[in-house]
């Protein structure tokens, strides 16, 4: 799909401070129809789509081809095109729309689920937190010890 001010598409940041702050690249996504939506610190482990369902699979069938490649080439060393070959492999097996569909949906970003993660995993963003000049859509958790803690995505687009 073609991002439209119409038609507008989401990109999830990882939170780095030059996705947010650099004001030109938010115009340009702005005027392109991209919404940016930045992730809170310390919490990409849990909620970066590729790192949840697409970078661990891909790594096991990467393995896997390698083993194989390696048991059939008995003391043949792996050069670059055999890499590139392997990795080809790897990533037709692990790119799908199941895995897009399972990352969405595992990491709590669509649909929308703030329920999805246990009160401790943001216990360690906590520390961090600092204002942000940004707008937030907000889940409040409380732990055992009678502290909440909010889970934030911010849209970069303010």
């Amino acid at each position: 799909m073609r991002p439209t001010v119409e038609q507008k598409v989401e990109l999830i940041l990882d939170g780095h401070v030059s996705h947010c702050r650099n004001l030109e690249a938010i115009n340009l996504a702005r005027s392109a129809g991209v919404k940016m939506i930045s992730l809170p610190p310390h919490t990409t482990h849990r909620l970066q789509l590729l790192d949840v369902t697409f970078f661990g699979p891909m790594r096991k069938f990467y393995d896997k081809a390698l083993r194989k490649w390696m048991r059939s080439h008995v003391r043949r060393p792996v050069t670059t095109w055999q890499v590139a070959q392997l990795f080809g492999q790897a990533y037709n097996k692990a790119a799908s729309i199941n895995t897009a569909v399972s990352g969405l949906k595992s990491t709590g970003l669509w649909p929308l689920d703030f329920g999805i993660f246990t009160d401790a995993d943001f216990v360690a963003a906590s520390t961090t937190d600092i204002a942000a000049h940004a707008t937030a859509e907000s889940g409040t958790t409380t732990v055992d010890s009678g502290t909440t803690y909010t889970a934030q995505l911010i849209d970069c687009n303010y």
